[in-house]
């Protein structure tokens, strides 16, 4: 316990900064004077110092979903190179720097490229430049120098692509129809042969369980009309029996319940084969 108590004690009494790195002496909560790396003496519970790397950083931002002007969506991602110049306003103008950093550069990128246009995404210089421009804009108040900034990827979501390549995809399709018809074929057999693949799939899958249903009612309603006669039969002979004055056979328990499941199972409406 000693130990430890002498250990706390010269641990309070000094601070060590270690290069790349610049530190900030507070007496009774206010500023003092900025302390370069190497070990400083400090007033133990009267001052505090507080670290801040002023090395070159990359800040990385994680994927961003952005609406354009057109509505079109896109994917992206974007990191920003930085270096804190001025300790003084990084520790004091912002509460959190590296956390009110990754807030400003998504502000920003949704920004740049709420207003662009599809065709400037191409050109991802002069977005990097853009983005840049606009993080030191904002960055120069909390004393950090912006050295690059940038878009890792800009992709297009799935929806946009098909939304995309929707004119293209009719421009081919209108010109194979038009390459039938100079051929000689009727303009719906040619419009049938360039259409959708997905229409006749769809339409062959829809008549494979229209057929698929239709035939388990056809044999649901034998199975009635089966078990239907066979009742009949039954009854009119336990008819006949009783008119001769004699004991009619009694049909087995597991049978006659079997069969009462069956019809109830086929006639109940609620229980019916769904024509979809």
């Amino acid at each position: 316990m000693t130990a430890a108590a002498v250990a706390a004690l010269v641990r309070a009494c000094g601070t060590t900064i270690q290069s790349g790195t610049t530190g900030l002496l507070y007496s009774f909560g206010r500023v003092k004077k900025r302390l370069e790396p190497g070990f400083h003496v400090l007033i133990p519970f009267v001052q505090i110092a507080r670290v801040v790397p002023t090395r070159s950083r990359t800040l990385d931002l994680e994927d961003q979903r952005v609406v354009t002007s057109e509505g079109l969506v896109f994917l992206c991602r974007a990191n920003v190179v930085f270096r804190v110049a001025e300790i003084e306003k990084a520790l004091v103008e912002v509460d959190d720097l590296v956390r009110a950093m990754r807030q400003r550069l998504a502000l920003s990128v949704q920004e740049l490229l709420r207003g662009a246009r599809r065709q400037e995404f191409v050109r991802s210089e002069e977005l990097d430049e853009r983005l840049a421009a606009e993080m030191s804009k904002y960055l120069v108040d909390w004393g950090v120098v912006v050295e690059s900034a940038g878009f890792q990827s800009i992709a297009p979501s799935p929806r946009t692509i098909r939304v995309t390549q929707l004119r293209e995809r009719v421009a081919a399709r209108v010109a194979g129809a038009s390459a039938l018809r100079r051929m000689g074929l009727d303009e719906r057999v040619a419009l049938g042969l360039v259409g959708t693949r997905s229409f006749p799939v769809r339409a062959q899958l829809e008549g494979r369980r229209r057929a698929a249903s239709s035939r388990r009612r056809r044999l649901l309603e034998r199975q009635r009309r089966s078990i239907v006669a066979e009742e009949a039969v039954s009854a009119k002979l336990r008819a006949d029996a009783k008119k001769r004055g004699e004991k009619p056979a009694e049909e087995p328990e597991e049978e006659r319940a079997s069969s009462t499941r069956v019809v109830r199972r086929i006639s109940d409406p609620a229980r019916r084969v769904s024509t979809r």
